[in-house]
């Protein structure tokens, strides 16, 4: 697997991209979920 490093050095210069943020109730879910089942999800 490639590093996202570059990915995300490229989208953090994005000022469209910039505008999104995780509100509390996402937050909250990523925490409670956890990296694997976000992951899986968005597969």
């Amino acid at each position: 697997m490639q590093s996202l490093d570059p990915l995300f050095a490229r989208l953090s210069r994005s000022k469209f991209r910039s505008r999104f943020r995780l509100g509390v109730k996402e937050r909250q879910y990523c925490l409670e979920k956890g990296a694997p089942v976000i992951e899986q999800h968005a597969a």
